[in-house]
C-alpha cells in the first residue's frame, strides 16, 4: 500500500479522507494539482486497506446523480484499487469525488469525499 502522503503518478498525493460504510473502511487520495474541468484525475482507493471484498469499484467526480459526469471503472494497481477519471466541464461548484463499491451479491454503496481543491 502507497504510504499516506507518498508519491502518486504526477508526484505528490492529497489525502481526500476514509469513512467507513456497510461495514469497510473505504480511504481515498488523488494526486496533487489542480482539477480543472475537461482535464483528468488520477485517483486511488483503498478498501479495507486493499482491493477489499469488492467485485467492482466505479467513480466519478461531480454531483451524486452522475449529471454531466463520466463514470470510471478503477483496476488493480499494487493490491489497491486505481484510474484516472475525467473531470466535467462545466464543474459543478459542489462536485465531490464519488465512489461506488459493488460488492460479489450484486449490492452496491456508495460514499463521496470532498475533493480538496
Amino acid at each position: 500500500m502507497r504510504p499516506r502522503g507518498g508519491p502518486g503518478h504526477g508526484g505528490d498525493v492529497i489525502e481526500l479522507g476514509e469513512t467507513t460504510i456497510d461495514g469497510m473502511m473505504v480511504r481515498t487520495s488523488r494526486d496533487q494539482g489542480e482539477i480543472k474541468p475537461g482535464g483528468d484525475s488520477p485517483v486511488d482507493i483503498w478498501i479495507d486497506g486493499g482491493l477489499g471484498n469488492a467485485a467492482g469499484v466505479r467513480f466519478w467526480i461531480g454531483v451524486e446523480s452522475a449529471k454531466g459526469s463520466l463514470k470510471a471503472k478503477a483496476e488493480d494497481e499494487n493490491g489497491h484499487w486505481h484510474t484516472h477519471g475525467e473531470i466535467p466541464d462545466p464543474l459543478p461548484a459542489d462536485s465531490k469525488l464519488w465512489v461506488e463499491i459493488e460488492h460479489k451479491d450484486g449490492k452496491k454503496s456508495l460514499v463521496s469525499f470532498d475533493l480538496k481543491k
